[in-house]
C-alpha cells in the first residue's frame, strides 16, 4: 500500500483532527491538571495489528482519548484509555502496560509517509512510554528478590557475603543490583551485557525516543530529549499518561512542529498478552497548533 492511500486512512476511518491549545506552562507530570481542560478532547478508534506476524486478530484496547497543549518550547499529548488491569512487570504470564506515539519527519507535499512505522526515505519519530520504566523512575530498579521474596538459589559467586558459602547461609532470594559488587555479575544479565539501550537501572524519564524508515528498523535514538508521566486511575480504571517532545528540535531525527503536523498511536495491554508488533493501533490523525500558520 502506498504511502499516499495510507495518508487516507485517517478519513475514512473517521478520525477526528486533534487541537493543541497554547498555554504558558504544560504540566508535564499532573494528567489531573484543570490545565489539559483548557484542549478539546478527541477519541480515536484502534485497531487489531493484522498486517505483519505476530497478529494482534481483536484489539484489546478500543479507544484512545487525547488532548493537545503546546508552548514556546514544547508539544503535549494526554493520553487515555480504558485498561481493568495495571500490569507493570514482564513476568511468564503477563507484560507491562504500554503507549507510544508517533511523528513523520520526513513530509513529501504535506504528506507524511506510512503510518507503519515509515518507509525508506520517511522517516517517523517515536516516543514510547512503558508502565515497567515508570515503575523503575518512581520506584528504582526492582530485582527478582522484590518480585520473588520466597524463590531460592544455591549461590551467587560473584557477589559479596553473605550470599556465598554453603547453602544453608543463602537466604531464600538473590541480592539487589547494588550488591553486585564484582563487574562479572552483569554479565548475567543479558540485555545489559548486550549493551541493549533499553536496559537501565537508573531512568529520569519513562519514556524512550526512536526512530524508523519501516518495518525492522526501529532504532534508539543518540539523544533522548521527550519526557513523559503515567498514571493509573483505580477508580476509574483508566490509564493516563502524559508524552511531550520539544516544538523545534536539533536532532535531525526529531519532528519539528508548525502549525499542522500529525500523530498517530499505539497501545499495548500487557495482561492480554500484548507485546511487540502485538497491539491496538491508529494510523495518523492532523494534529494542529492552535493559533500557528
Amino acid at each position: 500500500m502506498r504511502a499516499g492511500l495510507l495518508f487516507l486512512l485517517p478519513g475514512l476511518l473517521g478520525a477526528q483532527e486533534i487541537v493543541a491549545r497554547y498555554v504558558p506552562e504544560i504540566p508535564f507530570r499532573d494528567p489531573v491538571n484543570k490545565v489539559w481542560k483548557q484542549a478539546k478532547s478527541v477519541e480515536i478508534n484502534l485497531l487489531p495489528q493484522t498486517v505483519v506476524p505476530p497478529h494482534l486478530l481483536e484489539q484489546t484496547v478500543k479507544t484512545i482519548r487525547v488532548r493537545a497543549l503546546y508552548n514556546d518550547l514544547w508539544v503535549a499529548l494526554l493520553l487515555e484509555w480504558k485498561d481493568d488491569t495495571r500490569d507493570v512487570y514482564t513476568l511468564p504470564d503477563g507484560f507491562p502496560d504500554q503507549v507510544a506515539v508517533q511523528f513523520p519527519v520526513d513530509m513529501v507535499n504535506g504528506a507524511p509517509p506510512s503510518f507503519m512505522m515509515g518507509n525508506p526515505g520517511g522517516r517517523v519519530h517515536i516516543v514510547q512510554w512503558k508502565a515497567l520504566w515508570q515503575e523503575d523512575v518512581e520506584k528504582g530498579y526492582v530485582s527478582q528478590r522484590k518480585l520473588f521474596p520466597n524463590m531460592w538459589v544455591d549461590q551467587y559467586w560473584f557477589v559479596d557475603a553473605p550470599y556465598r558459602g554453603p547453602r544453608r547461609e543463602v537466604p531464600p532470594y538473590p541480592p539487589d543490583i547494588t550488591e553486585f559488587k564484582d563487574p562479572r555479575a552483569f554479565e548475567w544479565i543479558p540485555g545489559y551485557a548486550a549493551h541493549n539501550p533499553d536496559v537501565s537501572f537508573s531512568r529520569e524519564e519513562p519514556v524512550r525516543e526512536y526512530t524508523a524508515e519501516g518495518f525492522g528498523t526501529l532504532s534508539p535514538q543518540q539523544i533522548q530529549e521527550a519526557r513523559g508521566w503515567g498514571v493509573y486511575n483505580e477508580k476509574r480504571r483508566v490509564w493516563q499518561v502524559i508524552i511531550a517532545v520539544p516544538r523545534v528540535s536539533e536532532d535531525a531525527q526529531n519532528a519539528n512542529f508548525g502549525g499542522r503536523s500529525f500523530v498517530s498511536f499505539a497501545v499495548w495491554n500487557g495482561s492480554q498478552g500484548n507485546r511487540g508488533s502485538r497491539k491496538a493501533y491508529a494510523p495518523w490523525v492532523p494534529l494542529i497548533l492552535e493559533g500557528l500558520p
